[in-house]
């Protein structure tokens, strides 16, 4: 009976921490993944008031974040970035925050969080990124993709990019199956293998 009681507890232990891990900031590309890196260009030195919009469909239920390939050229530090995050149907403003240059990472993808947009499922949404001090010289850039079959648009000031998609992904905080059921099979197995040590040296 004791050791019944010692398994269920060491389970119920495994399955709450497996639980919380399998909470995950999900990313999710928007472009084709499959695009040799070698092709990959970009927007250009991101000007003040120079803006780019890239629509997206969420393929979660949620919408807590969206991550961008960025490029530093040239930034000290202290250059401003607007974002927002729109309906696509009617322009409504659902979120808005600011990025410093201090932040981003050269070559590498820059993670922008805010709070979850919810009931997102397959709705269109645009990311809106505007320069508010960059100048020629001391600016950053985003990384875009040539597109194959998504159905996305790119803009920059208003002028089509038909061919690309921006280097986008974006971030679901979500309660991921797949992880719950590694941990948990990793867990116990841990456990088992720890066991027969543990008879083995004893």
């Amino acid at each position: 009976m004791k050791k019944t009681i010692k398994y269920l507890i060491v389970v119920a232990v495994i399955t709450v921490f497996s639980y919380f891990y399998a909470h995950v900031d999900k990313k999710i590309p928007i472009y084709d993944t499959s695009v040799d890196t070698a092709h990959y260009g970009n927007m250009g030195p991101l000007l003040q008031e120079q803006e780019v919009e890239q629509t997206f469909i969420c393929k979660k239920e949620v919408l807590s974040g969206v991550s961008i390939k960025c490029s530093l050229w040239g930034a000290d530090g202290t250059e401003k970035y607007q974002y927002r995050i729109l309906q696509a149907d009617d322009k409504k403003e659902l979120r808005k925050g600011e990025i410093l240059s201090k932040d981003v990472k050269n070559g590498r993808f820059h993670t922008i969080m805010f709070e979850d947009i919810k009931d997102a499922k397959n709705k269109e949404f645009i990311f809106e990124f505007v320069s508010e001090t960059g100048v020629n010289g001391k600016t950053i850039t985003i990384y875009n993709v040539p597109k194959t079959k998504e159905t996305t648009s790119l803009q920059l000031d208003g002028n089509e990019f038909a061919k690309n998609t921006l280097a986008l992904k974006t971030v679901s905080t979500i309660f991921d199956w797949e992880t719950f059921i590694v941990v948990m099979v990793c867990g116990l197995y841990l456990y088992g293998f720890l066991k027969v040590l543990y008879r083995f040296f004893s």
